[in-house]
């Protein structure tokens, strides 16, 4: 008895050493998560919304399909991770959640791939090692944005936990081919099904579980004698029958929906464009270096190639099978686990861009609960001494994030070498900085822009105060952040924005060498050098320039107090140097005579002209150019009486019946001309034409939202004389 007792607690004392390791980990992150008091940022700040106006809306009895909810290009499936319990203004449960979840999936999904109670008690040390070895990868040890060490991701996006679920769909699938069951694969499509409800990209994630599981599947099907071929054939039918229902049901629910509705899916195309026209990264060695020590580590992939040639020298063994029961055949998990990265590695450099790595993580935590069972039956069958080394290096690597982890405030040399970045509390500053300017626009009773120089750190924390703020105290006075990256729309600085903000947002040159080698280039070659520039430039701005200085930390904040000396100010700045082609498309004259107008329009092509919306705008000209990459709307108006609300020219593009296939807005500005022979402006709307011949042509207006459209005297119009239709093909 105490023999089968020792020999018993030697079983599952791996596997307690492991449940040890995932308690450190839990309230190690947990006390990361605690000093933090930075909102969530950018596309973290979408999730915290969208579990928001979940609860809200059961709250007030009013539901809603949550695949329309606002954010509508968010999956509902991220309030799982964000707010699974109910919605809470503290965010620091949401960021532990994005960080555990992950970890705990992934641990999970490699045992129920592998873990089998015949396993001996060595295959069990190697199991729990190996667990504890992919709970410790940096994907998942990345916190809080930051400038000193940039990373992948951060807190509260949901790539990672994505990638958790895409891993427990693999286990469930790879249970399935292990056991030959229906049960584990239904739980698989489960799985992969609800990945749609997360991300867009699920659909992706989708098609490469099934070809995994079925290719599989196939090569057992062939190497297999015919008169054991039928519990298989019987597999793959009611498999395939039953991954139709499921994932085809799931993905007409998102397609009926606004979630993956025509328009997200342009939107999201423009967005991916747009990234692509301004950020694509060059493939250099520092980039792929950053990459890999970022997201997988080196460890993983040079003990995945000692692995790999210990198989192929243990060939005959490893193929009989996992564990010593050789009842698996191991190539079709490694067909699997390539089917898997080949799709992957094509969504992610090609569909995407190699920059994103974050994008390839849940196809690549799959692939590595694939390829666990051949990982695995390698080191069984492999000598003592290459068994020690992957251990040794499994080990080290964790050791190394537990001494990084009970720092507390490590290194960032240490952090930058290891691969991840466990800042938290790292933005105090900017957090008090734009908390103040945020209190001082709400005293002040009314909605305030503040046009950011940059999308860096320092610049998200301002958006992200102001995001939060608004969404848990949503009837207060709001603070706007534009940023000159806008995905829809195009990424550019734009004069006319600045002038119309109440505050400029900047990182101010410290010293005088600085600015002047950065002022006195004669030429601007893009948008980095534009950054440079106009941080430099209003480095130096007094009250002269129709500017005070609101305060100064981090970042430097002004307050915008006379248009007409800042407008002066920059015309001046521009004057002094050649700009590129963009830039000068994105501030033509802005300010027009009405003589001036009608001279130039016989050149000008108007759709629309002398057209009034109600008593409050007075649409003097609109043109239209288009081609097949992009349209702009060039539109000259003025205001009949100073405006009382917040108005905005839309355009609808749509088809011969009307309905809308995208639509985009710009803002009209309340700032009155500052010149008393030009009360005309001219405003510009781009986007990128992604419907070609299938769209008809736009339909335009006026409204203020919440509030109501405004009806048009004049044009070919519907929606009760709110829209005004304008066929892209002028009729002759």
């Amino acid at each position: 008895m105490y023999s089968e007792n020792k020999v018993r607690g030697q079983r599952w004392l791996p596997h307690t050493i492991l449940l040890a390791w995932l308690a450190f980990l839990g309230l190690s992150i947990a006390g990361y998560a605690r000093r933090t008091d930075l909102p969530p940022t950018y596309d973290a700040g979408t999730y915290f919304l969208k579990g928001y106006n979940f609860w809200n809306s059961l709250h007030q009895h009013k539901f809603v399909n949550p695949l329309n909810l606002e954010p509508e290009s968010r999956g509902p499936g991220t309030i799982l991770m964000s707010f699974p319990f109910g919605f809470s203004s503290d965010f620091r449960t949401f960021y532990f959640r994005s960080v555990f979840l992950p970890i705990l999936f992934i641990v999970s999904a490699l045992y129920l791939a592998c873990f089998d109670v015949a396993m001996p008690c060595a295959s069990q040390w190697n199991l729990a090692i190996f667990a504890i070895f992919l709970s410790s990868l940096p994907i998942f040890y990345h916190f809080e944005l930051s400038d000193s060490l940039p990373s992948p991701v951060y807190w509260g996006l949901v790539d990672n936990f994505l990638a958790g679920i895409m891993a427990l769909a693999a286990g469930a699938s790879v249970r399935s081919l292990r056991n030959r069951s229906l049960h584990w694969w239904l739980v698989a499509v489960l799985l992969a099904a609800f990945s749609l409800f997360v991300k867009p990209a699920g659909g992706v994630l989708i098609l490469a579980l099934d070809l995994a599981w079925f290719c599989a599947l196939m090569i057992e099907y062939l190497r297999i004698d015919r008169s054991k071929r039928k519990p298989i054939i019987v597999l793959l039918a009611l498999g395939t029958l039953a991954a139709a229902v499921i994932e085809g049901g799931v993905i007409a629910l998102c397609v009926r929906s606004r979630y993956l509705s025509s328009e997200n899916i342009a939107a999201g195309a423009r967005s991916l464009q747009s990234f692509q026209a301004n950020f694509r990264a060059t493939v250099t060695l520092k980039l792929l270096h950053g990459i890999i020590l970022n997201s997988f580590g080196y460890v993983l992939p040079a003990t995945a190639i000692f692995l790999l040639l210990l198989g192929i020298h243990h060939r005959k063994d490893v193929l009989l099978g996992a564990h010593a029961s050789g009842l698996m055949n191991l190539l079709n998990l490694t067909a699997g686990w390539g089917i898997i990265l080949l799709i992957g590695l094509w969504f992610w450099v090609i569909a995407t861009d190699i920059s994103q790595d974050r994008y390839f993580y849940p196809f690549g935590t799959a692939a590595l609960i694939y390829a666990g069972p051949a990982v695995l039956a390698a080191l069984a069958r492999a000598n003592p001494f290459p068994r020690r080394i992957v251990r040794s290096l499994w080990v080290a690597s964790c050791l190394n994030l537990a001494f990084l982890l009970a720092q507390g405030n490590a290194s960032a040399s240490w952090q930058r070498w290891s691969g991840v970045s466990l800042i938290s509390g790292g933005q105090r500053a900017e957090v008090a900085q734009a908390t103040n300017l945020l209190d001082e626009v709400r005293n002040s009773g009314k909605d305030a822009v503040a046009y950011a120089m940059d999308t860096g750190a320092s610049f998200a924390t301002f958006s992200s105060v102001a995001a939060y703020r608004s969404v848990v105290e949503p009837k207060r006075p709001r603070l706007i952040i534009q940023f000159p990256v806008n995905w829809q729309t195009g990424t550019f600085y734009t004069l006319s924005d600045m002038v119309d903000a109440d505050f400029l947002i900047f990182r101010a040159f410290r010293g005088e060498a600085t600015p002047k080698s950065v002022l006195s280039a004669s030429s601007v070659r893009d948008l980095t050098q534009e950054s440079q520039l106009f941080q430099a430039w209003f480095s130096g701005l007094t009250d002269h320039d129709g500017v005070a200085e609101k305060s100064d930390g981090p970042v430097r904040v002004l307050r915008v107090v006379d248009r007409i000396k800042l407008r002066a100010s920059l015309d001046k700045l521009v004057s002094e140097h050649s700009w590129p082609y963009n830039f000068l498309q994105s501030n033509p004259k802005e300010w027009w005579g009405a003589d001036e107008l009608q001279q130039a329009e016989a050149t000008l092509h108007s759709r629309v002209s002398d057209t009034e919306f109600g008593d409050e705008v007075d649409l003097r000209v609109l043109t239209i150019a288009r081609d097949s990459e992009s349209t702009t709307l060039r539109l000259w108006w003025n205001w009949k009486r100073p405006p009382q609300y917040d108005w905005r020219f839309f355009c609808h593009v749509i088809d011969e019946q009307g309905s809308i296939l995208d639509n985009y807005e710009v803002t009209l500005y309340k700032r009155p001309s500052p010149y008393q022979d030009r009360p005309i402006r001219l405003t510009s709307l781009s986007f990128q034409s992604t419907h070609g011949n299938g769209a008809y042509g736009l339909a335009v207006g006026v409204y203020a939202p919440g509030i109501r459209m405004i009806e048009a005297n004049r044009g070919n119009r519907d929606w009760n004389n709110t829209r005004v239709i304008v066929p892209f093909e002028a009729r002759k």
